[in-house]
């Protein structure tokens, strides 16, 4: 190979990092601010009157430490009562959790005895969810801001959109830990809210992610990353899967760098 070759070689690679990393995002931009320029879309609106009733799914295996904060957290949610219904799975669990849900009035508790892992978890939560219109999963060790569903709602008055994610955010804790963590959600945020503005996100993150429960298909018990799973089905289907910021799930960064490791691997492997 000639120098020049190897020359041309180098930058082309050079040049497909940085598309990967900033010019993307770059170009989605761009094209959107030119896209404003001529639209004359109106923004959606929405009434109690005509709130969806909404499930919210927790699944919660071993969360004994996080499962009370969760609960409460999710009561204080601003949402009629009356419509949504609040079920938590800990299929399988051999500490506290189930005893620590049932003090708890107006929760919908599945307690199995056989852990069968977090996808089956989900599809036993949609079949006992009753006649709701959305379906709402979130992590038991996360936290969300009160507003998260009436934000999240407003966005299925498209019947375009089949799914909505909420905003994954890590806190940084004492020392520093997590800084790292946060600042790589806060550049994946950035593109996601691009790409949802563009059309839609090909996977959402399931510290807070809803769908519509017509569009529910069940998930193989197999599955690992059955929120990518999940949102990337609705999409196949055409339908979009919007990225609302205002929707905000907030989690502990990994504990240290073996903890991401495993996370990483896990990722990797789904």
């Amino acid at each position: 190979m000639t120098i020049t070759a190897i020359s041309i070689l180098y930058w082309l690679l050079l040049f497909l990092i940085f598309y990967t990393y900033v010019g993307y995002g770059m170009l989605i931009w761009i094209y959107l601010k030119l896209r404003t320029l001529f639209s004359t879309k109106k923004e959606a609106s929405i009434t109690d009157h005509s709130l969806p009733s909404v499930a919210f799914i927790i699944p919660a295996f071993n969360e004994q430490h996080v499962i009370a904060e969760k609960i409460r957290n999710t009561f204080e949610l601003q949402y009629p009562s009356e419509l949504m219904r609040v079920i938590v799975v800990a299929d399988g669990s051999d500490d506290d959790t189930a005893a620590i849900v049932k003090t708890f009035r107006n929760v919908v508790l599945l307690n199995g005895e056989v852990r069968k892992g977090k996808a089956a978890a989900m599809n036993r939560a949609v079949d006992n969810s009753g006649d709701v219109d959305i379906l709402v999963f979130s992590d038991a060790n996360t936290t969300v801001n009160r507003e998260c569903l009436l934000k999240m709602v407003l966005l299925y008055t498209d019947s375009k959109v089949g799914g909505v994610s909420g905003e994954k955010k890590v806190r940084s804790i004492e020392g520093g830990e997590g800084e790292g963590e946060s600042a790589y959600w806060k550049y994946e945020s950035v593109l996601k809210r691009l790409d949802s503005r563009l059309h839609s996100v090909a996977g959402a993150a399931g510290e807070l992610l809803s769908v519509r429960k017509s569009l529910y298909d069940p998930l193989e018990e197999s599955l690992i990353l059955d929120d990518f799973v999940l949102s990337f089905r609705i999409c196949m289907k055409g339908y979009a899967v919007k990225y609302e910021p205002g929707a905000v799930a907030t989690e502990n960064p990994s504990l240290n760098l073996k903890e991401e490791e495993k996370r990483k691997v896990r990722i990797s492997a789904g």
